[in-house]
Order: C-alpha cells, then sequence, then structure tokens
C-alpha cells in the first residue's frame, strides 16, 4: 500500500489507476472528511487537500493516506444520495423513498414544475435526484485495477 502514491507513465497515481489494490475504490462514504487527518502541521487537513488534490491525495499523516481519511476533498466518493428535497410533482410524501419501493417504473416521474425565471432546478426527473433509490450510482460495485497501468519508467511491470 505504500506504492499507491507512485505516478504512472499516464500521469496518474496509483491510488487512481489500482483503486482495488490501494483501497481507493468509489463508493458511498460512511462519513464526512477527518477533522484530524494531518493535526501534527496546520497546512496539511483535508481543507488544504481539497484545494490541491491532485497533489495532495498522495500524501500521508501517520499510517494513512488523505485519499483514506479524506475522500470527499480526493473525490473517491461516489455522491449516491438521494436528494433529501426532491418529490413528485403531485404529491411532497412521494420522495425517494417512495420511489425506491417500485423503482422500474417510479425512476420516471419528474419533480414539481420549475417557476419561471427563477433558475430553480426542481422538474427532476427521479433517477437524477434518487440515485440510489434507482440504482444508478456510477461505478458502484464496479472496482477494478487498471492492466494496463505501468509506473513511471517501467513498460511490464505492474506497481502492485
Amino acid at each position: 500500500r505504500r506504492r499507491c502514491d507512485t505516478r504512472g507513465d499516464d500521469g496518474t497515481f496509483a491510488y487512481e489507476a489500482c483503486p482495488r489494490s490501494c483501497g481507493s475504490c468509489p463508493g458511498p462514504c460512511d462519513g464526512p472528511d477527518s477533522a484530524d487527518w494531518g493535526a501534527e502541521s496546520p497546512w496539511r487537513s483535508c481543507d488544504a487537500v481539497a484545494d490541491e488534490a491532485t497533489r495532495l491525495c498522495r500524501d500521508t499523516s501517520g499510517d494513512q493516506f488523505a485519499f483514506e481519511a479524506c475522500p470527499y476533498a480526493c473525490h473517491v466518493c461516489t455522491f449516491c444520495d438521494d436528494d433529501p428535497t426532491w418529490h413528485i410533482q403531485s404529491d411532497t410524501a412521494k420522495d425517494c423513498n417512495w420511489v425506491a419501493e417500485y423503482a422500474r417504473v417510479r425512476c420516471r416521474k419528474y419533480g414539481p414544475t420549475a417557476q419561471q425565471g427563477n433558475g430553480d432546478d426542481s422538474n427532476v426527473i427521479a433517477f437524477r435526484a434518487c440515485p440510489d433509490a434507482c440504482r444508478v450510482c456510477p461505478n458502484f460495485g464496479l472496482c477494478q485495477d487498471d492492466p494496463t497501468w505501468f509506473k513511471t519508467g517501467t513498460s511490464s511491470l505492474l506497481l502492485l
């Protein structure tokens, strides 16, 4: 796992190209980014990581990579939370939980029509507002290492 911060020939880091081996598979996050990670230094925090994710997600603090402690800042989470404010056009009680009960049909329902000119995006179809209920989360359960990724300077050996 210490090699997960190695850059490959294509410029990506091992934790991006080999998420299964590095334990950085996209998926729902169990909680927010750590408030304690990098506490030994004032410039090392998940907020700092978010500002420069490409460079800092491979950093470690103690024995933990930034991408493990700061999954939102490093974009290793899929954002598949259902919108708690969404409901169908005609009934506010019919929300994403209602959609999940019969997703095959209800994922095609629309939210309320947006009022003219207010910039509201409320006329959203259920499968966009309720990705968990409709089971359309990107990459959910599909975590694979890239077999074409190589450590910089090598062309025949995979890093992990």
